[in-house]
């Protein structure tokens, strides 16, 4: 583990994980209070504002790292000379992977 990208990819995921994790229980908060709402035929509360603002301030971390972790140059951002983990070849492969997948999906 004395590669810069790995240890850089390693410490982006720990960062994302960390903020992701709180989030599932906020979303899981914020859809009760909009089906309150909606049975009520009332406005949103200020709960779900409060919630909302504390998902976006989680979130945007999380999403920032993982965009970091999967840079197709990863390693001259991070000042390595070491090869990227996710290479143009193995992205292509994994558009093929996950596009397959997807129109499997939507036929079945």
């Amino acid at each position: 583990m004395t590669a810069a990208w790995l240890q850089w990819s390693i410490g982006l995921y720990l960062v994302a994980i960390a903020c992701w994790l709180p989030v599932v229980s906020i979303q899981i908060k914020l859809r009760n209070l909009a089906e309150q709402a909606l049975r009520d035929h009332g406005p949103l509360p200020p709960a779900y504002w409060r919630y909302f603002r504390i998902w976006i301030a989680l979130g945007m971390p999380a999403f920032f790292a993982f965009v970091a972790v999967f840079l197709p140059d990863q390693g001259s951002i991070l000042g390595s000379s070491s090869p990227s983990i996710s290479s143009p070849a193995l992205s292509t492969r994994l558009y093929r992977c996950l596009s397959a997948r997807m129109v499997s999906s939507v036929h079945s």
